[in-house]
């Protein structure tokens, strides 16, 4: 029986899901997601889920949903997300007729996607206060510099292990058990950026991960996350780990040898759409674009 550090216990059926998302290799954090989501209707209704009355099931999955209606649209999204994939796997297994949330009508909120990629100075600047002659300031460093180059996910690079990383052809790979969209993808990385991770691996001798704790246990994104703001604070920037990202996807954009089929194949986009929607476009950028590019000279 799990239970989690608040003393949350899953019931049959949560439990069940859980075993059968794991045969399917899906990532730690999505795995965390579902058993959050179970903790978190469990404490906002005040009871279990009641899988034989279909119209006291809809109600608590609306009380759920109405307490959470004012958290940001990524976070109720994910809430929908996950419940939805829950029910539709009691649906399978006939343990309910009916998914609540399509007889409700609670559907994904749509997102008002606008990158924020850091600036180049901002960055060079947050990298200037990092010490790389201790571990972890090495460790961060080599981090920030491999989102930077390649646009990897924080979430996927923690997921590395050793084996995962060519030398001889530069390059790592994002195994499909720990990739967002559970496929694989070979991501080519600069030589410099491999330099300092060469260098971090010296350090690891009991972990097969690329990335871990000065504990020598797996790094995790929310430390990370407190260590980004961290390095933000002392060096007077405001850099979160997903402006890396951004930022390496902005910029990547804006070479003139930039292939955008290449990005979205780097970036792990299931849909190009979505590797458009990371591209924030410079408008001295685009001005300089169009000067090149308008035909108005061809009417001389």
């Amino acid at each position: 029986m799990r239970i989690n550090s608040n003393g949350f216990m899953l019931d049959k059926n949560q439990e069940m899901f859980l075993k059968m998302k794991e045969l399917e290799n899906i990532s730690k954090n999505t795995l965390k997601n579902y058993t959050s989501l179970f903790s978190k209707m469990d404490k906002r209704i005040n009871q279990r889920l009641d899988y034989e009355n279909e119209d006291h099931l809809c109600d608590q999955v609306l009380t759920y949903f109405t307490a959470i209606k004012d958290h940001k649209p990524n976070t109720y999204n994910i809430s929908v997300t996950g419940a939805n994939c829950y029910f539709n796997y009691l649906l399978q297994r006939n343990k309910i007729k009916n998914n609540p949330l399509k007889l409700l009508g609670i559907k994904r909120r749509k997102i008002e996607f606008n990158p924020r990629p850091c600036s180049t100075n901002d960055l060079k600047q947050l990298l200037k206060v990092i010490d790389v002659t201790e571990y972890a300031g090495l460790r961060d460093y080599a981090i920030i510099l491999l989102i930077a180059d390649t646009g990897i996910r924080p979430s996927e690079a923690f997921g590395l292990v050793t084996n995962d990383v060519d030398f001889v052809n530069n390059t790592v790979i994002v195994r499909k058990e720990t990739s967002k969209t559970h496929k694989e993808r070979l991501l080519p990385v600069s030589t410099k950026v491999m330099i300092y991770i060469k260098a971090l691996l010296k350090y690891n001798m009991d972990s097969d991960y690329v990335f871990n704790t000065i504990n020598g246990n797996e790094m995790t994104t929310d430390r990370f996350q407190r260590r980004m703001k961290h390095y933000s604070d002392y060096s007077n920037t405001k850099i979160t780990p997903y402006q890396l990202r951004h930022y390496f996807g902005t910029e990547y954009v804006k070479s003139d040898n930039c292939n955008i089929l290449y990005l979205q194949k780097i970036m792990g986009h299931s849909k190009l759409e979505m590797t458009r929607r990371y591209i924030k476009i410079d408008p001295e950028d685009l001005a300089r674009n169009h000067k090149l590019a308008s035909p108005i000279d061809k009417l001389d």
